[in-house]
């Protein structure tokens, strides 16, 4: 039997093609919000079955991180990367402004923890559940004043996978 959690999170899913996808997330967030960053997506498409909703819920919250670093350090860029592979297709969300410290990389994705003033520490927890609960992982690899990339990993689909 299906628990109420599991039921939501699978609700609303739809097989999603992940670069039109993530393309339009980027496209509404610069419109919204006027941003005046460099976001480059390149790589092979993929299909993820999930909830738009939960989908752009993860993509807005990468990117209000990653351009609110960007702002506060005066510089930096944002990349998205996709590989489908025939193991796993995965995104990779890579932003070059402050990095996060060695210290603090371990608690990142923790409930409740914020390396912002007015940060609740509830986004990166929430995509870590959401992406969970989809079906995938996610993990950060960071160099303090370089880099900061998410590496989100969903298992493959054979019969949704296509090349663009």
């Amino acid at each position: 039997k299906e628990n109420l959690r599991t039921y939501m999170y699978k609700k609303n899913a739809q097989d999603v093609d992940i670069k039109c996808f993530i393309q339009e997330c980027v496209k509404n967030y610069v419109n919204t919000y006027k941003e005046r960053v460099d976001i480059d997506i390149r790589g092979s498409s993929f299909f993820i079955h999930a909830d738009t909703n939960f989908l752009h819920s993860i993509f807005t919250n990468l990117l209000n991180n990653a351009c609110f670093f960007i702002k506060k350090e005066g510089k930096g860029s944002i990349s998205i990367t996709l590989e489908a592979s025939t193991k796993k297709n995965t995104i990779r969300f890579n932003d070059t402004s402050t990095g996060v410290k060695p210290d603090v990389l371990p608690f990142i994705f923790d409930k409740g923890f914020s390396r912002r003033r007015d940060g609740t520490g509830m986004g990166l927890y929430m995509c870590a559940e959401l992406i969970h609960h989809l079906g995938g992982t996610i993990r950060c690899e960071s160099i303090l004043g370089e880099f900061t990339e998410f590496i989100i990993e969903f298992p493959i689909k054979k019969h949704h996978t296509r090349a663009t």
